[in-house]
């Protein structure tokens, strides 16, 4: 897989400049780069905190030739990719909070989003899988009831944090790039089941299908474990188990 690196200051979001770009035919393999985001999202819509000096924010984009229905495996491929290419570098531990969140010593040091479009034949036409990390603490510390955590401790060196920017995103595209040309095959998941956060842990599960919608609470569940496909076993506080394809679970405070 060939990579072209496009580097930008700033930009309002990679995933969105290179959906764009997308559109208009940029080829499979573009990472597009930032040093700062003024609009980072992540799932739902969220504010991803990416100020300058601090993360290593890009996107990648594929065009894969697997089915649609396969899409949705990019994440977690891009998780484990992501937790050996920190693990490559640093000295850490790196987990994985199902789907999408890179954690160390149970804080979140990474996140990724993917999104992905059709073409008219109904087939996929491109993923845009985005990643930001956070390198070193932000000035002032992370946004107040962020639970977060950097590769580096406060008081790190930005010119050290510039030179492994450049070596976690080679690390990770080199990562990414073994285990892409092998899907539709899963093998992965085998190191993406091992590497759970969650575990174990009781959650509150967020889902249209079962959450309290109404409340928006979610709904208290133990953590069984990740099956074979990817998805999330759960029990609920009534003892009914449940997998979970999509939605969204977070921790109980204290817990």
């Amino acid at each position: 897989m060939q990579f072209s690196i496009i580097q930008e200051q700033t930009l309002p979001s990679t995933n969105a400049i290179l959906k764009e770009m997308a559109k208009g035919g940029a080829p499979e393999g573009t990472v597009l780069v930032a040093l700062r985001q003024t609009a980072g999202y992540g799932r739902h819509g969220r504010s991803f905190f990416s100020p300058e000096g601090t993360g290593l924010y890009f996107s990648l984009l594929l065009r894969p030739s697997f089915a649609a229905a396969d899409a949705p495996h990019l994440t977690p491929l891009a998780a484990v990719a992501l937790a050996l290419a920190v693990e490559r570098l640093f000295p850490v531990r790196a987990e994985i909070k199902w789907v999408n969140d890179l954690y160390l010593d149970g804080k979140k040091a990474a996140g990724i989003l993917s999104e992905s479009a059709l073409g008219t034949d109904g087939a996929l036409a491109y993923t845009v899988v985005g990643v930001g990390v956070n390198l070193l603490p932000p000035v002032g510390g992370f946004p107040e009831g962020l639970l977060a955590t950097a590769l580096l401790p406060e008081g790190g060196e930005p010119s050290r944090a510039e030179a492994l920017r450049e070596a976690l995103l080679a690390a990770f595209l080199e990562e990414f790039a073994i285990r892409y040309e092998k899907m539709p095959r899963l093998d992965f998941l085998t190191e993406y089941r091992r590497r759970s956060f969650l575990d174990g842990r009781r959650v509150l599960v967020h889902n249209a299908a079962i959450d309290t919608a109404k409340t928006g609470k979610g709904r208290p569940a133990l953590v069984l474990g990740i099956t074979e496909s990817g998805a999330l076993a759960v029990r609920y506080e009534d003892g009914r188990e449940d997998v979970l394809c999509a939605g969204e679970v977070t921790l109980r405070l204290g817990e």
